[in-house]
């Protein structure tokens, strides 16, 4: 567990806050109780990995805009992803017809900021931004 600050925002609003996460596969998994659950409905989307098990996820709701299946968490984890049970995470690109940002900046413990630039479309419509300190 990476203690320091994660925060998800959407369209300046704040999805999810926490001082302690998980960072796996470059991805950063805040715990469920940290996220404002008003924001997500459940979907019936799911995936498989190898490791982790299989992923549940969710949709973003805000006013008239969904982010489709933007986070996802694993109800229950194969032994190696034990550390991410009751965590979830966001994706980094929301597949909402590609009008939809998800900009992922970790901040580390040096004070550097890293941007996944390759995974950022700077498109300016259900921003979602992940930061992490």
């Amino acid at each position: 567990m990476t203690k320091g600050k994660a925060t998800a925002v959407v369209s300046g609003r704040t999805i999810a806050e926490t001082d302690e996460y998980e960072t796996v596969e470059g991805n950063i998994y805040v715990r469920y109780s940290s996220v404002h659950r008003s924001y997500l409905s459940k979907t019936d989307h799911s995936t498989h990995c190898p490791w982790k098990g299989d992923a549940a996820y969710y949709s973003i709701n805000l006013d008239k805009t969904e982010l489709k299946n933007a986070a996802w968490y694993y109800p229950q984890p194969k032994d190696k992803a034990k550390n991410i049970k009751d965590y979830v995470a966001f994706c980094k690109l929301s597949p909402l017809k590609y009008e939809s940002l998800l900009a992922l900046k970790i901040s580390g413990a040096r004070g550097e900021d890293l941007w996944l630039a390759d995974h950022v479309y700077f498109i300016d419509k259900g921003a979602v931004t992940v930061t992490s300190e």
